[in-house]
């Protein structure tokens, strides 16, 4: 089911496919692969005097920069097992991806509303997929997605949460992470101005 606002102004749920796209072995290592390179390459996120640190998440952007001024990887530098990941969840016209390393119980994101002045007009579109970042974790919840109209996503791995930030800023529809079960990376994509 897409998000989307109906008549009287109300919202569906997200669209989130916690069916999760099935995992042969290929995909796992793909899978494992992404995680690795995050984690690896990931820093404490800064905006002004503002730090990822306060939310106990470590970030990595790739692409366009969305929100944290750390250095970006290029979209066209991104090992082959992240575009086996766009590939696998049909992931399109996107400029940017913010990696997102939730790796303690109080790991997070207060509630807000995406930055759609950073968005492409025409496209506001947020897509995230959560990928456990250990494999004995890859069956459970690993958090929750809470959003303000009273919707909760269960974030397992390989769940493709996705919304459209325009319409959810028009109508102060906001959405967070309050806590962290069990540790995982977020990949979230959106198509950015230029």
């Amino acid at each position: 089911m897409k998000t989307k606002r109906s008549m009287d102004g109300a919202y569906d749920t997200p669209d989130c496919s916690n069916k999760r796209v099935s995992n042969d072995d290929a995909s796992l290592d793909d899978e494992a692969q992404v995680v690795d390179f995050v984690l690896q390459r990931a820093a404490w996120g800064t905006h002004g005097s503002v730090s990822s640190a306060g939310s106990m998440r470590r970030v990595l952007m790739c692409g366009v920069s969305y929100y944290w001024q750390n250095e970006s990887i290029p979209l066209e530098d991104l090992p082959e097992c992240f575009h086996a990941i766009v590939h696998k969840h049909n992931i399109t016209d996107y400029n940017s991806v913010l990696c997102n390393v939730y790796e303690y119980s109080r790991s997070k994101i207060a509630p807000h509303c995406d930055n759609t002045a950073l968005l492409s007009p025409s496209n506001g579109t947020v897509v995230s997929v959560s990928l456990a970042i250990r494999v004995s974790d890859r069956e459970k919840e690993l958090s929750t997605m809470h959003f303000s109209d009273g919707s909760v996503v269960s974030l397992r791995h390989g769940t493709v949460v996705k919304f459209d930030a325009h319409v959810d800023a028009r109508n102060n529809r906001k959405h967070h992470i309050p806590r962290t079960q069990h540790p995982r990376v977020s990949l979230t994509f959106r198509c950015l101005r230029k």
